[in-house]
C-alpha cells in the first residue's frame, strides 16, 4: 500500500472534522435568523415542494402517480383567509361599489324627475290641482269677563259663531289658487284672507297633492261703537271696527262706545286703550245690585275731563271724570230724580243755588259730577 507524498496520518481525518465543524458554524448561524411565522408563505412553499416532486415523477408509472398525488399538499384551514379578507376590504373596491350605488340612485331620481316632468306637460298638472278647501275654526279666547258686552248667549257660544261661512272663504281661495296646490303662494292666500272684515288672523299650509288646510281665527265683537255718521260697527278685543249690529248675536244691552277712531295706523291702539276702561267702566258701575249699566246708551272715552256717558231716554250727559264711577253716577241720577219730583230739600243737599231756574228747566243738558262735593249742570236752551 503506497501512502500519499507528503500527507501525514490523520490529515484526512482532521480535514474532515474541519469541514464538519465549519458546515455546522454556517447553519447554526442560518438557524439563528428568526423569522415571523406566516400562514400562506409556509402554504405555498409546501405546494412548490409538491409541484417539484410531481414533475420528477411525471411520466412514470401509475404507482409514481399515485405516489406524486399523495404527495401533493392539502388546502390548511387557514390559507386563504387573510388574502380574501384584505380583497374584500381593499379601499378602493369600497370606493368603486360606493360610486357605482351612487350613480344608480342618481339614475333612478333622474328619472322619477323626468317622468313627473313629463307627466306634468301631459296632463297640465291635474294631479296637484286645488279640489278641496279644509276649514279649521279656532277659537278666539275672550279674555274678559262681565266687562265686555255679552253679544247674546254665553261668551262660548259667541265665540264659536260663524260670521263668514266655509263656502265664502272656500270660493275665496281657489280664485287665489288657480294653478294648483304645488304652485300656490300660500302668503298671498293669507293676506288676502286677512283682508276680509270677519277674518282676524289665518294661517294656510298645503296637503298635497290637491288640499289647502287653513286654521281660521274670526273676529268677535265685544261692543258696538257708533261712527261719527251715526252708524254702528262692532269692535273686537284687538280695537278693529268691522261689520254691523246686524252680525248674529250682537245686542243693545249695553252701552255703545262714542268718539271712537274710524281710521289712521293708530285707530285700532286708540281704539284698544278705549276698550280697556270701557270694561273697568262697566265693572265699576254692575259690580252690585241693582246694575247701572242698562241705564246709559253711550259712552265717550277721548273728553278731556275723562268719561262722559249720555243717559237713556233723555239725552242728559253726565261728565264723571277717571274714577269712582258708579257713585258719580249715582249722584247725577239723584239730582235728576229730585228735579223730576220737585224735592226742593234733596236738591239743596246739592248746594245748588238757583233751584228755582232748576226745577223750572224743560231739560237738563248736563251735569258735571267730578267734585261730588259740588255738582254744576247746564240747561238746554
Amino acid at each position: 500500500m503506497t501512502k500519499a507524498k507528503g500527507r501525514k496520518p490523520g490529515d484526512s481525518d482532521a480535514g474532515k472534522e474541519k469541514g464538519r465543524s465549519s458546515t455546522r458554524r454556517r447553519s447554526k448561524e442560518v438557524s439563528q435568523t428568526e423569522r415571523p411565522f406566516d400562514p400562506a408563505e409556509r402554504a405555498e412553499s409546501h405546494r412548490r415542494g409538491a409541484r417539484v416532486k410531481a414533475e420528477r415523477q411525471r411520466g412514470g408509472s401509475s404507482r409514481g402517480r399515485a405516489a406524486s398525488s399523495r404527495a401533493t399538499q392539502r388546502q390548511l384551514p387557514f390559507e386563504g383567509i387573510q388574502a380574501s379578507l384584505m380583497a374584500h376590504l381593499r379601499p378602493e373596491l369600497f370606493t368603486q361599489r360606493l360610486v357605482r350605488i351612487g350613480a344608480g340612485l342618481l339614475l333612478l331620481l333622474l328619472a322619477a324627475a323626468l317622468l313627473m316632468i313629463v307627466y306634468n306637460l301631459s296632463h297640465g298638472l291635474r294631479l296637484f290641482a286645488l279640489r278641496e278647501v279644509v276649514v279649521i275654526r279656532q277659537p278666539t279666547p275672550v279674555s274678559a269677563g262681565k266687562d265686555v258686552v255679552e253679544a247674546g248667549g254665553s261668551k262660548a257660544d259667541r265665540a264659536s259663531r260663524q260670521l263668514v261661512s266655509d263656502q265664502e272663504i272656500e270660493e275665496l281661495v281657489k280664485k287665489l289658487a288657480p294653478e294648483g296646490v304645488l304652485r300656490v303662494d300660500l302668503e298671498r292666500v293669507r293676506t288676502e284672507l286677512r283682508q276680509h272684515e270677519y277674518v282676524r288672523d289665518v294661517e294656510v299650509r298645503r296637503l298635497l297633492p290637491d288640499t289647502l288646510s287653513l286654521r281660521l281665527t274670526e273676529r268677535v265683537p265685544v261692543a258696538l261703537a257708533r261712527l261719527s255718521d251715526g252708524v254702528l260697527k262692532c269692535i273686537d278685543e284687538d280695537g278693529t271696527l268691522f261689520g254691523g249690529q246686524q252680525l248674529p248675536g250682537v245686542s243693545r244691552e249695553a252701552p255703545l262706545i262714542g268718539g271712537v277712531e274710524e281710521a289712521g295706523e293708530k285707530a285700532a291702539d286708540t281704539n284698544l286703550a278705549y276698550l280697556a276702561v270701557y270694561q273697568t267702566f262697566l265693572a265699576d258701575l254692575d259690580r252690585i245690585e241693582p246694575p247701572l249699566s242698562p241705564l246709559i246708551d253711550e259712552v265717550f272715552f277721548n273728553d278731556p275731563k275723562g268719561v262722559r256717558v249720555i243717559l237713556a231716554n233723555s239725552q242728559t250727559s253726565v261728565f264723571l271724570g277717571r274714577e269712582d264711577y258708579r257713585k258719580r253716577l249715582n249722584l247725577a241720577l239723584d239730582l235728576l230724580d229730585a228735579v223730576r219730583n220737585r224735592n226742593l230739600d234733596a236738591i239743596r243737599l246739592f248746594r245748588i243755588d238757583d233751584i228755582d231756574r232748576l226745577i223750572g228747566a224743560t231739560r237738563i243738558s248736563y251735569i258735571n259730577a267730578t267734585n261730588a262735593n259740588r255738582i254744576t249742570f247746564g240747561l238746554a236752551e
